[in-house]
């Protein structure tokens, strides 16, 4: 496949950094477009809640477990290994297939392999520990670099340095030493036979009960170095084998939104390193999901007899440095069409009504109302927004015009700031790289859930700049700044991180702003895909095609994430010998689960994955036999009245 990629301008995000330095971190207030923003949250000054307020200050000073390399840099929140970035030592670090901890012990490789009895977590009988030789007293395990789906770590004890990398979807974790030597120790959980066997290739295969592990080691110069691989089975050590010591120094995946084919293309690239001799970017391993693989045209052959049980299901891996895969996409309505009022009879069984339709339109129009957070506000901004279309689209023209005022006016009210108001503000919080809204919800001021919030602002405001002309030239910009703190796309952005809710390998966002010690895990699905339609619309609605590309390239992954590990529509995914659930609610980087936060009714477990209705759901309807299924599963399970 033959297809060009070209790079993203970050030049006004260099502009908005120079303003934001301008204003000076302290309360300052930043014009953009038509907008403004404070240039760090309003602390002491009794205008946001106490509580709110003491979370500010906690993460303007909380210890971060990075290098000093990375100072200065917008920090990657919502990532599948945020956890480690305040944390000390990290917790399970799910680079698929292997579950990795990074401690004071040195790092600890796991096996997961086996659905636990309710089929909600993968779970491990083994590991295998690769030490540094004692004495070895790092102080913190931290984050050294970082790409689009790769990670590394350094434990350091003065000129005693550990490296671990680790990369989505690779079968090899590996570690580097300098100025100590590595050691490796199997850990058996359950009493297994530990058995290690010499490799005519000059590494080891270990066995530890019906766990494999293949290990191989070495030095070039002053750096000794050992390379863990999973192995599906015993006789996988020869497939792996040529591959164990190309290190995955970075990846990297580009795209192309091509409107004419209907289709996005994405390109997945890796750089490695040979660590026996140090020749460039030889052939590596790397892992493909589900999602990257049915319903998609790829342009690469995976690797027969090499397959991996992971949290998602299986995974396969292909060999190479670059890998293209292409996904259909017809592009989405931006609103629901209206009905035809003047044909419905009046008297007819279940007609629709044409005077209750306008009816309801009117009276929102005149006492809709808008929430003072950024979650529920951002709900109110987007029924307002569905109202004025459908005035419009039904020839209210009075109709029309309130509501379009009464969205603008709440709009304009959270696009810039005005000395001391307490609510409906945007502040920058410069360490991090990011924007929180005031008043926060729902864990937002610590990063979490801001693509299910921010998705309602895009929308609504892709919405109003379509018939607006005047807003969309004046608060186009700012809109384009909350886009950008859940979806970043431009890599030289120096403000917000790359893609910051979205982890592109996985296929899904993330909603923990911090993560946990588990890894993070989403709840809502169609709230993600309602933020990639309101950036795809805003995109389209400002003329900006790189926003468009970027949010149809994330839109089309997640999809796809859905139906393979939400729904789990091919029931191939998730063991339901052991689940005894419809599908999965609420993912994790370990597993599955069959809840939410706010109730224990099944009827919110489905509904939660099709709210709010707006044609940027219209992924759901793909598969009208399971979502018919789906539908009734509801009815059926409710405990609501």
């Amino acid at each position: 496949m033959n297809i060009t990629f070209r790079a993203p301008n970050a030049a006004g995000a260099l502009s908005l950094a120079l303003l934001l330095a301008a204003a000076g971190a302290g309360g300052g207030v930043v014009s953009y477009g038509g907008g403004s923003f404070l240039d760090a949250p309003p602390l002491g000054q009794g205008v946001i809640d106490p509580g709110v307020e003491d979370i500010f200050r906690t993460m303007r000073t909380r210890p971060l477990y990075m290098t000093k390399r990375n100072a200065g840099k917008p920090i990657p929140t919502n990532d599948w290994w945020t956890d480690a970035l305040v944390s000390q030592w990290t917790g399970n670090l799910w680079s698929y297939p292997a579950k990795v901890r990074v401690g004071d012990f040195g790092v600890r490789v796991a096996f997961p392999s086996y659905w636990i009895h309710d089929g909600t977590e993968v779970k491990e009988r083994s590991a295998v520990f690769v030490r540094a030789a004692a004495p070895f007293a790092p102080e913190a395990a931290k984050v050294d670099d970082w790409h689009d789906w790769d990670v590394s770590f350094l434990l350091e004890d003065g000129r005693k340095v550990v490296r671990a990398t680790l990369v989505h979807g690779s079968p090899f974790t590996w570690v580097e030493a300098r100025g100590t030597s590595l050691q490796i120790v199997p850990e058996a959980m359950e009493n297994q036979e530990v058995k290690t066997e010499r490799m005519a290739d000059g590494g080891e295969r270990i066995s530890i009960g019906d766990d494999h592990y293949g290990v191989w080691r070495g030095r070039k110069g002053e750096v000794e170095w050992v390379s863990v691989g999973l192995l599906p089975d015993k006789n996988a050590y020869s497939a792996l084998a040529p591959y164990a010591a190309a290190i995955i120094r970075e990846t990297r995946v580009d795209w192309k939104f091509d409107r004419a084919k209907s289709e996005v293309a994405t390109l997945w690239r890796v750089k490695a390193e040979d660590l026996r001799n140090g020749f460039p970017n030889p052939k590596a391993l790397q892992g493909f999901q589900p999602h990257h693989l049915r319903n998609t045209r790829v342009g690469f052959a995976c690797v027969d007899g090499l397959e991996w049980l992971t949290p998602r299901g299986k995974q396969r891996v292909a060999a190479g440095n670059s890998f293209v895969i292409v996904y259909p996409f017809h592009g989405l309505l931006p609103y629901w069409q209206s009905p035809a009022i003047p044909d419905a009879p009046q008297n007819a069984p279940d007609a629709f009504s044409p005077n209750l339709f306008k009816d309801l339109v009117d009276d929102y129009a005149m006492r809709g109302t808008f929430g003072h957070d950024t979650y529920w506000g951002g709900k109110g901004l987007l029924q307002m927004a569905f109202a004025m279309m459908a005035a419009r689209e039904t020839g209210a023209k009075a109709t029309f015009e309130l509501a379009r005022a009464n969205l603008r006016e709440t709009l304009e009210d959270w696009l810039t700031y005005e000395s001391g108001e307490p609510r409906r503000f945007f502040a920058f919080m410069p360490r991090w790289g990011g924007l929180v809204g005031i008043a926060p919800s729902y864990g937002s001021e610590i990063f979490n859930d801001h693509h299910f919030h921010y998705g309602y602002f895009t929308y609504s405001g892709a919405l109003l700049c379509m018939v607006d002309d005047d807003f969309a030239r004046k608060y186009g910009p700012m809109l384009r700044l909350l886009a950008k703190d859940y979806a970043n796309w431009e890599r030289g952005d120096p403000l917000f991180p790359f893609f910051r809710t979205f982890d592109p390998w996985a296929g899904h966002s993330f909603a923990g702003g911090l993560g946990d010690g588990n890894g993070n895990g989403q709840e809502s699905s169609s709230e993600a895909m309602q933020g990639w339609g309101g950036m795809l619309l805003l995109g389209l609605a400002l003329g900006d095609d790189a926003m468009a590309s970027a949010a149809a390239f994330g839109y089309v992954l997640e999809a796809r994430a859905t139906a393979e590990y939400w729904f789990d529509r091919n029931r191939d995914n998730i063991d339901y010998t052991k689940f005894k659930r419809p599908y999965n609610s609420n993912l994790t980087c370990h597993g599955v689960g069959w809840w939410t936060y706010f109730s224990g009714d099944p009827v919110w477990m489905h509904s939660i994955q099709w709210l709010p209705n707006t044609p940027a759901l219209d992924y759901l309807s793909e598969d009208l036999k399971f979502a018919k299924w789906d539908w009734e599963k509801m009815w059926e399970t409710k405990e609501a009245g």
